[in-house]
């Protein structure tokens, strides 16, 4: 049973893990991740995440989801994803709570091959955290190329709470990026420069899955998840989220069709 299991996980879709990576497919140089040219990235990206905030107090998950899907359609082959069905939706989790407890946003179930979205979403979560498990149903198994699709798809798009939800969902990560790359007084300069409605939001976002959070389960589910990537090439296991930041500045000059 468990051999016969590994090979439908494997078959299925977890031979994903073993293609070749976002730039290798598009060939494409990594990065060099110098501060200048962060800093040019990050100025950049800090002025779209202040044209394109709006409040987001309700979503209209089907016109979301066909929007995502409309975009994802539009991609070059040569991207090397598949394009999305119209009977794929996403799922409800049957355990959310314990979901909530682990921090879990979303899944891509690979033995099924469908995706599954947490009930408590935020409205403001909802676009790119569809976008991100789509870009796994399509083929996408590194997490960092899953935010690089979500974050494009999304900011791509003419829908405002889309649109806004694209550069939301990466926020997270240009900060983790910036700590490492900034002096403290960067940073809060950098902070300063973000609008004030966009902090008081992301503040909120954290104290909201705060308080559905189990620290000890949260930190176990970390820990299997990183030796399970670690496992299937993504050597990075947990960090390889933050990555996604790399992917951009590398892509840069390329451009959705």
């Amino acid at each position: 049973m468990i051999c016969w299991i590994f090979v439908w996980f494997y078959l299925g879709w977890g031979c994903n893990y073993y293609r070749n990576d976002l730039l290798t497919r598009m060939m494409i140089q990594p990065a060099s991740f110098e501060k200048a040219e962060f800093k040019t990235f990050l100025n950049e990206y800090t002025e779209k995440l202040n044209s394109s905030y709006v409040r987001v107090d309700s979503v209209d998950k089907e016109r979301t989801l066909q929007e995502v899907k409309s975009i994802y359609n539009t991609l070059p082959d040569g991207y090397g994803l598949t394009k999305p069905k119209s009977f794929q939706c996403p799922k409800r989790l049957l355990f959310n709570g314990l979901y909530n407890g682990v921090g879990v946003l979303g899944y891509m179930g690979p033995f099924m091959a469908e995706s599954q979205l947490n009930l408590d979403l935020l409205p403001s979560e909802y676009a790119f955290t569809l976008a991100h498990e789509t870009a796994h149903l399509l083929g996408v198994s590194s997490e960092a190329e899953a935010n690089f699709w979500a974050f494009n798809v999304c900011s791509s798009s003419d829908i405002p709470d889309v649109r806004c939800s694209g550069y939301l969902g990466l926020l997270p990560y240009v900060w983790q990026n910036a700590q490492g790359l900034l002096t403290e007084k960067e940073m809060e300069e950098w902070r300063e420069s973000i609008d004030k409605d966009i902090i008081a939001e992301i503040q909120s976002q954290g104290e909201y899955w705060q308080a559905k959070r189990s620290p000890i389960i949260k930190e176990i589910q970390t820990r299997l998840y990183d030796w399970f990537l670690k496992g299937n090439n993504i050597q990075s296991g947990m960090a390889n989220y933050s990555e996604v930041i790399g992917l951009i500045m590398a892509t840069a000059h390329q451009r959705l069709k």
